[in-house]
């Protein structure tokens, strides 16, 4: 009785994992995880106590203190920025917000007195994050990660070599079962 219970919900099982209607959410972890493969083979994140530069397109963002919304400064520019605005800062006044066309948000969080933690987020056909310690008019970037669109289409060919992994092997399994369940032999398909 009990065997018969354990054959039936494995061959329920296997109907389900093995269905057309399950293949969306096997395509997409196989997907998530083709993307992961793809950032882990082209470096997406960069953590920079490991000793990597930060990605050429890092971000801050800086606080005229005049009420407005900050700008968003690629590191690499920010001296210049401070040399035409000297009254500018790196803290930020509130503990999250965005820049004025939204492109950028940011969450803070205070250190200690005059450093706060910024994390600056950026949502479009890519997705960046970068991470960094800043006072006044210093920052130290501590993490840096950039996934675009190109790595999710890379990703997608081993989503669906997944799902279809998952398919056939949940067949032959289940086809398997069934032949052990009928005398040792294979039906004829």
């Amino acid at each position: 009785m009990h065997k018969r219970v354990v054959n039936k919900t494995l061959n329920f099982a296997l109907v389900i994992f093995g269905s057309v209607w399950f293949m969306p959410i096997s395509f997409f972890v196989g997907t998530r995880v083709g993307l992961e493969l793809v950032c882990v083979q082209a470096g997406c994140s960069h953590t920079m106590d490991h000793g990597d530069p930060p990605h050429s397109s890092f971000t801050v963002l800086i606080d005229r203190g005049q009420g407005e919304h900050p700008d968003a400064v690629l590191l690499s520019d920010i001296q210049d920025f401070f040399a035409k605005h000297p009254e500018a800062t790196l803290l930020m006044p509130n503990r999250a917000g965005a820049t004025a066309d939204l492109a950028w948000e940011y969450h803070a969080e205070s250190q200690s007195p005059g450093r706060q933690l910024v994390r600056v987020e950026y949502f479009d056909s890519s997705r960046m994050t970068f991470t960094y310690l800043a006072s006044t008019q210093t920052l130290q970037p501590l993490k840096s990660e950039v996934v675009n669109v190109g790595h999710m289409m890379v990703g997608m060919p081993l989503g669906l070599l997944s799902a279809e992994l998952v398919r056939v092997a949940t067949m032959r399994v289940r086809r398997r079962a069934e032949a052990l369940g009928s005398g040792g032999k294979p039906k004829a398909r």
